[in-house]
């Protein structure tokens, strides 16, 4: 999912006031290495298949999203949505702009199979993309980033700097999204920052 402008669906941005687009940061000359972007408008659940509801749950899951569920470390989307594998029989939904309608109708259609809670009040969602962004992101990330190894679409659930995320790779420039906790994203961006400064960071 590309980053989404606008307010975030749960009020004030956990950055407001740091994640400042148009700024350079770090080393001036030549291009940006790295470029950094908040995403937000956006809407993010988070489903649990009951134990043995698996099988149904993934059905009626692609019926009303038209996504099949990923069963490994993987991202699907699918128009407006997309779907990130966090854990056995579990999952991050990420719906473009305020869609709490749409995770209250996912919810009760899945009653019985599995729990749906909104989570965008609990997660900050960095984009982080650049020639430079694996170089920044090993610093922290204790996966290997290396392509033949973490590959577009691929995801994890890791430390990064002592910070718990879901690393997620949208595509070969690299971009790379990363999902942390909203208590602890001031701490991660301050890292963040750190990390990519050397390679020139530019706020989009």
């Amino acid at each position: 999912m590309a980053s989404v402008s606008g307010a975030p669906v749960g009020g004030l941005s956990p950055l407001a006031g740091v994640a400042r687009g148009g700024q350079r940061i770090g080393r001036q000359g030549g291009a940006a290495g790295v470029t950094i972007s908040e995403v937000t408008g956006v809407t993010i659940a988070s489903l649990a298949a009951r134990r043995g509801a698996s099988a149904e749950l993934a059905a009626k899951v692609q019926a009303l999203l038209g996504i099949a569920l990923p069963s490994e470390p993987k991202r699907v989307a699918s128009g407006n949505v997309s779907v990130v594998w966090s854990g056995p029989d579990q999952w991050l939904v990420l719906f473009a702009g305020d869609a709490r309608e749409r995770v209250g109708e996912l919810a009760r259609a899945l009653a019985g199979l599995g729990s749906v809670t909104d989570q965008s009040d609990s997660r900050a969602v960095i984009n982080v993309s650049g020639p430079r962004a694996r170089d920044a992101l090993a610093k922290g990330v204790m996966v290997d980033l290396h392509p033949k190894v973490f590959a577009t679409g691929d995801t994890a659930v890791t430390p990064v700097a002592h910070v718990g995320a879901q690393v997620t790779m949208l595509d070969d420039r690299p971009t790379y999204q990363l999902m942390v906790p909203r208590s602890f994203c001031l701490s991660f961006w301050d890292w963040l920052i750190s990390s990519s400064s050397e390679y020139g960071v530019a706020l989009a």
